[in-house]
Formats: C-alpha cells, sequence, structure tokens
C-alpha cells in the first residue's frame, strides 16, 4: 500500500474511499500550513509575465502557461516564455500554489485582465489545474503536456511511478510529506524529471536559480477532494496534447488516456496527439523540450492563432 507510512502519523486509510474529504483534510493538515495570501500577493509570488517583443498596433494573443509537479514558476521564464515573446505572444505563467483550487482562482484573475481568452499551455500536474479550470472559465486552446489524466487517481498513479523508479526516495518523499528529498539527489531528479545522461551541471544551476521547488504531498491529495474533472470531449475548445516518450512519472499510456478522453486518437498520428523522443518529464526546462514549442507554433499557425 503506498500509503502505509501515513499511518504512524495518524491517518485512517481507509477514509479514502469512505470519506475522501476527510482523508484529503488529514492529509493537508499534515503537510503544510500555508498563510492564506491576498490576490494581490498570489499575483506577486505566482505569476510571471512578458510582454511580446514585437511592437504592432494589433492586440497581441495571451498564453497562459501552467506550471508542473516540482516546477517554479520561474521555470517558464528559462526557455519558453521567451520563445513565445519572441514570436509576438504575451506570455503569462502561473505557478502551482498550495492548494490546486487557490492556483486556480489565480488563473481565472490573470484571465480576467486579458483582451481575449488565453491559449493554455500546463505540464504535469498544471494539466489537472487546466482540467477543473475550464470547467468553469474560458480558454481559446488547450494544450497538455506530460498530462495527469483525467480519469486517474492522481496521487497514487504518480507516487507508485516514483516507487517504481526509487524506492528510497519514495521513503523519504511519504515521510517529510513533500517533494523536498528529490532536490537533494542528482540521481533521483534525472530518473524522475529529466534523463539519465543529463548534465549534473544543468541541474545545479537549475538548483541554484530555484527553477525547481519541492512541492507539498497535500498537492496530490487535493486531487482527490476536487473530484474527476466534467470537462471532456465535445467542448469546442481545440486542444494538443503532448508526452516524452522517456517520461518515468506519467508515461505514454497516460497521453493516450489523456487524449482519449479528450476524443483524440495517437494511433491516428493526428497533429493534435504528439510525442517528444527525446526529452523525460521535464520537457519545460530541458533545452530538448522546445521541440514541443516548435510542434505547439505549427499547431496554433494551422488555426490562425
Amino acid at each position: 500500500m503506498i500509503l502505509t507510512r501515513f499511518l504512524r502519523a495518524g491517518v485512517n486509510l481507509n477514509n479514502r474511499t469512505r470519506n475522501p474529504d476527510l482523508f484529503c483534510k488529514q492529509i493537508r493538515t499534515l503537510t503544510h500550513g500555508h498563510v492564506q495570501l491576498t490576490m494581490e500577493e498570489k499575483l506577486k509570488k505566482y505569476v510571471k509575465t512578458l510582454a511580446p517583443d514585437e511592437d504592432e498596433d494589433e492586440k497581441p494573443i495571451p498564453i497562459m502557461f501552467v506550471s508542473g509537479l516540482m516546477h517554479d514558476v520561474k521555470a517558464w521564464e528559462k526557455y519558453w516564455m521567451p520563445f513565445f515573446s519572441g514570436k509576438g505572444y504575451e506570455c503569462h505563467a502561473i505557478g502551482l500554489h498550495d492548494t490546486l483550487l487557490d492556483t486556480i482562482k489565480t488563473m481565472a484573475a490573470v484571465t480576467k485582465t486579458l483582451c481575449f481568452p488565453p491559449i493554455i499551455v500546463s505540464h504535469s500536474l498544471g494539466t489537472y489545474v487546466t482540467y477543473k479550470y475550464l470547467e468553469s472559465y474560458p480558454c481559446s486552446t488547450a494544450i497538455f503536456m506530460n498530462p495527469l489524466p483525467p480519469n486517474h487517481s492522481g496521487f497514487e498513479h504518480i507516487m507508485s511511478h516514483i516507487k517504481s523508479i526509487d524506492e528510497d526516495i519514495f521513503t523519504k518523499i511519504i515521510n517529510e510529506k513533500s517533494f523536498q528529498p528529490v532536490l537533494s539527489n542528482h540521481s533521483a531528479l534525472k530518473k524522475l524529471l529529466f534523463r539519465s545522461n543529463f548534465e549534473d551541471e544543468k541541474i545545479e544551476y537549475f538548483l541554484r536559480e530555484k527553477f525547481l521547488c519541492g512541492h507539498s504531498l497535500s498537492l496530490l491529495a487535493d486531487i482527490k477532494n476536487l473530484q474527476a474533472p466534467r470537462f471532456e470531449k465535445d467542448h469546442g475548445v481545440p486542444m494538443m496534447v503532448v508526452g516524452s516518450r522517456f517520461d518515468e512519472i506519467l508515461d505514454l499510456d497516460c497521453v493516450k488516456e489523456t487524449g482519449a478522453h479528450f476524443g483524440l486518437d495517437i494511433e491516428l498520428n493526428e497533429d493534435c496527439m504528439r510525442w517528444n523522443d527525446i526529452c523525460g518529464h521535464s520537457c519545460v526546462l530541458d533545452r530538448d523540450g522546445l521541440w514541443n514549442a516548435d510542434i505547439i507554433l505549427e499547431f496554433l499557425d494551422s488555426m490562425g492563432k
């Protein structure tokens, strides 16, 4: 059982099915006691903005990036925001908050300031946040990279994969109730986020610049609390799903399942279902992940966006 170590802290695992709201409340109580921030403080802490390079008379198309697991909002500033800003897009990046619901509220607050509904590019756990956002708020196009399938038990799925990759790191994550232990282990970072031959110097740089962060386990517990997304196919929103062949956390089966949920079929080689043959989970910080940016740009160009 993946969560047995929470027994030591008094969490009743039976509540996962008998009383899921209580279970999630117990996990959140154990994993953080965050201070409630005002919206102004959230925007300052969790949002990054970059204006387009080109000064045109027409108002630029906004694109919103939503961060994934163990990625700080600053990670988008390394490659992705400069790339799309250079193509004329108005860029906004949203970092994961202490709760997924707070993240959704900030996304909505940023959307209200825009001239047009944004293109949303979400990564990893950020895809699940976006599914929930789309139940109530607008976007013009949705791109899901390394997605968490909408119908999965997110906590169990991600943690079972981590356990299969590195059981020692898994144990430390459970004991410390956060992903912070991963950041102090280059080998684990390579296995979980990058690939085995990824350069140590780049990892040191990412850590030094705080592009990576040790999110609380409560974020995954929130997935159960938010319930399954109601946003499905026949939604009228153009979308694309992109995976990474060497992603050890959310593999190609997750890509296929996400595509199937939204009526896309990878076997048909549709332009809206693609995968990167080079990267691991972090297509955001791996420079080779800009292959994703290129095919996303092609997809947007094909729709005149």
